[in-house]
């Protein structure tokens, strides 16, 4: 988790690096510091695992999965040109930002048809039975509060909360 933290980091800095952010220079150094401490941390941990493991008598295995491969250890600071892991991941970042997009999508095209259904519920049945017009059958007479319950509030809060906030969020993810 600790390790995804640190690639998440430094695929952060690296798109803010590439936009040519105002703190670039500063971005880089802080992302080198990082990267260096969690190596230092993945190599002493890779040692105590092995420590322990030929301690307690058990077959010691490439302990690979604690190092953190992004940033070449070789690159002096200034030469240090921050980078994805690889194409791939790239690619699975797109991959995940275009599903997520698509989601919000149809949970905001799905909100906006309830509403609309709710909406719709109010202004025709629940309407029907309060306004007197129309002549109700004596089973359902003065039920209105059984029959439709706090749709009212479900749609305020739909309508006026819910829905507003997706439709915030689309605008900022």
């Amino acid at each position: 988790q600790t390790k995804e933290k640190v690639k998440l980091l430094i695929q952060l800095a690296d798109s803010f690096v590439e936009k040519g952010h105002i703190h670039a220079t500063e971005i880089r150094k802080w992302v080198t510091t990082v990267d260096k401490r969690y190596r230092d941390f993945s190599l002493r941990m890779g040692k105590y695992r092995y420590s322990l493991e030929k301690a307690l008598g058990i077959n010691t295995e490439d302990n690979k999965d604690l190092e953190l491969d992004i940033i070449p250890a070789s690159l002096s600071d200034r030469e240090v040109k921050l980078r994805d892991a690889n194409h791939e991941a790239n690619e699975e970042k797109r991959k995940s930002a275009r599903k997520k997009e698509f989601i919000m999508a149809e949970l905001l095209q799905t909100e906006k048809a309830y509403v609309r259904d709710l909406h719709e519920c109010l202004e025709t049945y629940l309407w029907e039975m309060t306004s007197g017009v129309e002549e109700i059958p004596a089973g359902i007479l003065n039920k209105e509060h059984i029959i439709f319950g706090n749709i009212q509030e479900i749609y305020d809060f739909h309508n006026n909360i819910f829905l507003k906030e997706l439709e915030k969020y689309e605008q900022l993810p």
